[in-house]
């Protein structure tokens, strides 16, 4: 094929690929793969379904079920359940790892008053990412209190995911949480961002 002087050409650095391109070369490949899209869009709407965060009115599922849970499910006094969020629609949220939440249960008239507020019949829900550098939680207590075994943080899930020792600085994000219909529902979602506040620096 001939090469009509008034397309620039591209260097074959510039693709990574050993034959120069020309501009009308770029703009049909990127035609061909928007048309490939359309077959595809259901698919989208899924993932993104399944990697949207937990939204008011979602179910709370085990991490291995999709029925949802009752607060009868949640052991009271005892290690925290890992649990997904759930759509009405049935899709659950596991598409993120972020999104997974550490149910916690108590008796109601033991919380505190700010607790007891975000708590559904006595459970609360936290993330299980440590707010210090981004490590996934323990899925035992150390005592009463969540455990990061990383760096050695740990939260008290009785106050709202306090800090009890460092090196966090962070409370754990937490979701509000009702009763509908005998079972656990989001009622507001994550009231703050998940995610290690030293990701990336150097956390000795």
């Amino acid at each position: 094929m001939s090469h009509d002087p008034k397309e620039p050409r591209l260097p074959a650095h510039a693709c990574g690929c050993g034959a120069n391109l020309n501009r009308r070369t770029i703009l049909q490949g990127a035609a061909l793969g928007i048309a490939g899209l359309a077959g595809v869009r259901p698919s989208f709407a899924q993932d993104a379904a399944d990697a949207m965060p937990p939204q008011a009115g979602d179910f709370l599922v085990s991490s291995l079920g999709t029925t949802p849970l009752s607060p009868e499910d949640i052991r009271l006094n005892s290690n925290p359940t890992e649990a997904w969020a759930m759509s009405p629609d049935g899709v659950v949220r596991s598409g993120e790892f972020t999104n997974s939440i550490l149910l916690l249960r108590y008796e109601a008239d033991a919380l505190p008053p700010e607790s007891a507020a975000m708590a559904g019949d006595g459970v609360l829900g936290y993330t299980l990412i440590c707010t210090h550098s981004g490590c996934p939680l323990n899925t035992s207590l150390d005592g009463e209190l969540i455990a990061c075994d990383c760096h050695g943080s740990r939260f008290d899930p009785k106050s709202n995911g306090k800090v009890a020792h460092g090196p966090a600085k962070r409370k754990l994000p937490q979701v509000a949480l009702a009763v509908a219909d005998g079972k656990l529902v989001i009622a507001k979602g994550f009231d703050s961002r998940i995610g290690g506040d030293s990701v990336g620096d150097d956390d000795r």
